[in-house]
């Protein structure tokens, strides 16, 4: 017998939608760095351009697993889909990765500094945190079946 759902309340699908566009801005930033041509390249300031060529060719592909899972995670989510918790922890695991290395490896605050881009790289971690606890609670709560 499966379990059966219980209907949530307005604001998850409020939520699950803000998870949409969010993640699809990620989409966007990931298939952007991605396909970077060399002449925008040479056109960063030096600094950008030496912390671009830190980073080793795995962390493009963690990049993508972490926007694209998130993602349809969240796809999932507006469908009401139990699966995308997983898709939101396998999404989590590949920020944490993705910050390890910028924030511990590559010393990016001591590069740039506490600025725009050290605080969207916050965010990313943090909104990655709320969005797996959320599809967690909505699954416990049966909203994600």
């Amino acid at each position: 017998m499966s379990p059966t759902a219980v209907k949530p309340p307005v604001w998850f699908m409020i939520v699950a939608i803000l998870a949409i566009i969010w993640n699809l801005m990620g989409v966007l930033a990931f298939v952007g760095d991605t396909f970077v041509t060399p002449e925008v390249i040479d056109q960063m300031p030096e600094l950008d351009q030496k912390i671009r060529r830190m980073y080793p060719e795995w962390s493009a592909i963690v990049f993508g697993i972490a926007t694209i899972s998130a993602a349809i995670a969240s796809l999932g989510l507006t469908l009401r889909k139990s699966w995308s918790h997983y898709l939101f922890l396998i999404s989590f695991i590949a920020v944490l990765v993705q910050s390890y290395y910028t924030f511990v490896v590559i010393d990016f605050i001591s590069l740039k500094g506490f600025g725009m881009d050290t605080i969207m790289s916050l965010a990313i971690v943090f909104i990655g945190a709320f969005l797996l606890w959320f599809s967690y609670i909505a699954a416990k709560k049966r909203w994600i079946i």
